[in-house]
């Protein structure tokens, strides 16, 4: 099958596969973020992230990661914002993750999309990613005309402000491409900057190591206590430079229903119950919460057990400080206990 445009006819697939924005970009390189990322990576700023380090070159040259690769698709997916409002001995988990799995769920939809693609062109290549592969994710998002980048170092769609997934394809179909909108950037603002609760923020850099999404969920080791002190009731992320920016308030995200399985926190004496990662599958099945395992959870929970000062935790914090298997709940656990105010 021909058609005059062979973009317009993807993006209306794309709108039958259940990806509400699409963009069509080249596969050139990025050599000005691909530049940003070294650096990055050289000022050490990744922490435990070592995948960043070692895929750098292929998210620099994204025709490396796949043959004959003549352009990129790169769709938006937008999930609901976060609540405000939690029970008292509940911890927060980002709002992204109040769905199912986003790995699973857009990457579903792509691979439709890449069929019905293969189907209307024979002999067509395509590769679908979702967060997982070596992609500069955001850069391609601004190259195909979705958004900018904002202070916060998110993506900024004007439909669904920085409350969105991305997925990209690889595809051999060689594509017009979109013409990026207006620049748009952040101005003088900084409430981003401002509201973060550990400094991880700054006008010019991100450091990873001191953001409570990396420590709630990339880091595998305990935190320090300074830290500990800063991430208030956070158990899996951290949503607050997302929540004080100016391009989400208003935004009407008209999330779909997977994105909405109605876990928006969870209990942090629970938590701190589960004694393996059997029982985090069985409470978390089908979300993205597990990725920090029973190890990186129960931690959290121990953090925010302390900051909330929940002395109905105190006994299950000396079991896991006393006999937890794990050296790093252990650890956290002993820390958790020394930060708890002593009483008269």
């Amino acid at each position: 099958m021909t058609t005059p445009d062979p973009g317009a006819h993807i993006r209306q697939l794309a709108l039958d596969c259940g990806i509400p924005a699409l963009g069509i970009t080249s596969v050139d390189p990025l050599p000005e973020h691909g530049a940003a990322l070294r650096r990055w990576l050289a000022a050490g700023n990744h922490g435990d992230m070592q995948w960043m380090e070692d895929t750098a070159e292929l998210r620099e040259h994204p025709a490396s990661v796949m043959p004959d690769t003549k352009s990129v698709l790169v769709a938006l997916w937008p999930h609901h914002p976060p609540k405000e409002d939690i029970p008292p001995d509940h911890g927060r988990i980002a709002a992204y993750s109040y769905g199912r799995d986003y790995h699973k769920a857009c990457k579903k939809r792509l691979i439709a999309l890449c069929r019905r693609i293969e189907d209307q062109w024979p002999n067509t290549a395509t590769r679908a990613f979702v967060d997982t592969g070596p992609m500069l994710e955001r850069s391609l998002a601004l190259r195909a005309g979705l958004g900018f980048i904002g202070r916060n170092r998110a993506l900024i769609s004007p439909d669904f402000g920085s409350y969105c997934f991305i997925g990209v394809v690889l595809t051999s179909l060689d594509l017009a491409t979109d013409t990026p909108p207006v620049s748009q950037d952040c101005g003088d603002c900084r409430r981003c900057v401002e509201a973060c609760p550990t400094g991880a923020l700054t006008d010019r850099d991100f450091d990873a190591r001191r953001c409570i999404s990396y420590l709630t969920i990339e880091h595998r080791g305990v935190i320090d206590a300074p830290l500990a002190d800063l991430m208030g009731d956070r158990l899996f992320g951290c949503d607050t430079c997302q929540r004080v920016c100016p391009h989400n308030r208003g935004i009407d995200t008209k999330a779909e229903d997977w994105c909405d399985t109605g876990l928006y926190s969870l209990n942090i004496e629970t938590v701190l119950g589960w004694e393996d990662d059997r029982q985090v599958t069985e409470a978390l099945a089908g979300t993205a919460i597990r990725r920090p395992k029973r190890s990186g959870l129960v931690r959290n929970a121990c953090v925010a057990a302390a900051n909330r000062q929940l002395t109905n935790t105190l006994v299950l914090l000396q079991n896991l400080a006393d006999t937890d298997k794990d050296e790093v709940v252990r650890l956290q656990a002993r820390q958790a206990l020394g930060r708890f105010k002593k009483t008269p």
